[in-house]
């Protein structure tokens, strides 16, 4: 008789639940997760746990949408720990229906009285909306490269941003109103979570699917152990299924880099580091690309900020801002901060001892900007930080809840950025950048 597992596996300790049952003979899938985002028309290796000493005397077989596509004994792959052994099968050429699917591990034996069956569930999303992965040829071994291919190259669309979320009202106010826009992308930059269970930001964001890109803050870096379920970086890794923390991403006409900069004990970004030599050539690349017409680097921790809660990082900075001169960066969005700051276009000489330059003083449009503007946008939710002075370098600063909307348009060379206020439904900050 088979026996559902999907209650017990979710407990702490699998060798203690099934040591104690009655299910002496049982299979699991650990991976894809529960809720994954899977890409229509790639094969899908199925990884999972079994009870030990079953090889021989039962099958198992993996079924999508109750609909059996292999079966086969328990692979051995010779990890075994506490009673549960590993066990990894491929399915090629797999058929998947956009929306959700059910994919089963059934476990049946030569005595019908014992068995398992557990399932979970994978998404699929339309083709536009979904990541195609390919190893970046100048950051080998480093990180993956998430392209999102659209036949529209120059078409206008939409992104929505903020970070520090928290799980309160005002983050569900913010959450729905950054919903309500529509955008084609959702950038998460960072603290998505202050909770040791990263469950709220997952529901905040449970039908989003690939739209949604995230970036790890100091709350949500607590390891760099992609095993360790009990942390909040393994929990972020696996949910989001990111091979690494930092990666990059074409839409259209632009090229999304993101940054991890929670912990520099757990995520190096220091000069020298597997995160700054991927930057490095990943913007080189992105800058030589004729396809590309903006860089958008979005992460964690600020490089500039006037006077509140957490001063900007001058070690980033010194080490970051130059590679962004270089290769042509044309804005660059942060949280950390609980609250909303815009700079003008910014040039670091020298070692930035004496601070940027302001390359255009104009307070809100700018054609062809020498140097990147700088966007904090810590105010998903948190309690908001006050601001105690402005420094020359930023143009626009405000105590507010809310998100940053960002608009390309005319044909791709226009980007213009909206800070809205997610109490009072008002456009707090607008910029806009012409390239031609």
């Amino acid at each position: 008789m088979l026996s559902s597992i999907n209650q017990a596996v979710s407990a702490p300790s699998l060798g203690d639940i099934f040591s104690s049952s009655s299910l002496t003979a049982w299979a699991r899938i650990t991976k894809p997760l529960d809720g994954q985002v899977i890409e229509p028309g790639q094969d899908i290796q199925i990884i999972g746990d079994s009870s030990t000493g079953i090889s021989k005397e039962c099958r198992l077989s993996i079924l999508l949408n109750n609909i059996k596509s292999i079966q086969s004994t328990i692979p051995d792959t010779g990890n075994t720990k506490n009673g549960v052994s590993k066990w990894s099968l491929t399915l090629h050429d797999v058929k998947l229906n956009v929306g959700q699917n059910t994919v089963t591990a059934q476990l049946s034996c030569s005595n019908p009285e014992i068995g398992s069956s557990h399932s979970i569930t994978v998404s699929v999303v339309k083709p536009a909306q979904v990541d195609r992965v390919e190893p970046m040829t100048n950051a080998k071994d480093l990180v993956i490269d998430r392209n999102i291919q659209n036949s529209n190259e120059t078409a206008g669309f939409d992104l929505v941003a903020a970070g520090d979320y928290g799980c309160s009202s005002v983050t569900q106010e913010t959450v729905n109103k950054m919903k309500a826009r529509n955008p084609n992308l959702f950038l998460a930059l960072g603290d998505l979570s202050e909770d040791k269970d990263p469950a709220c930001f997952f529901n905040l964001f449970s039908k989003i699917g690939g739209q949604l890109k995230v970036t790890l803050g100091e709350h949500d870096t607590d390891s760099n152990d992609g095993r360790d379920s009990s942390s909040r970086f393994s929990q972020f890794v696996r949910h989001f299924d990111l091979d690494k923390p930092f990666y990059s991403f074409d839409y259209k006409n632009v090229h999304f880099l993101a940054m991890s900069t929670g912990k520099d004990e757990f995520v190096p970004f220091g000069i020298g580091s597997a995160q700054y030599n991927f930057t490095a050539n990943d913007l080189a690349k992105a800058s030589n690309n004729k396809d590309i017409k903006w860089i958008i680097v979005y992460g964690y921790r600020p490089f500039y900020s006037s006077p509140t809660a957490h001063p900007a990082s001058e070690s980033i900075r010194d080490a970051y801002h130059p590679l962004f001169q270089k290769y042509g960066v044309d804005l660059v969005i942060t949280t950390h901060n609980h609250n909303y700051q815009r700079t003008y276009p910014l040039r670091l000489d020298g070692n930035g001892g004496s601070g940027p330059t302001i390359t255009d003083k104009n307070n809100s449009t700018y054609v062809n900007p020498k140097g990147p503007i700088f966007v904090t946008v810590g105010t998903a939710g948190e309690e908001l930080h006050p601001l105690d002075g402005k420094y020359p370098f930023v143009v626009s600063q405000l105590e507010r809840n809310g998100f940053l909307m960002v608009h390309v348009s005319n044909d791709g060379t226009n980007l213009t950025g909206s800070f809205y206020d997610s109490v009072n439904d008002a456009n707090g900050d607008k910029f806009t950048i012409s390239k031609f």
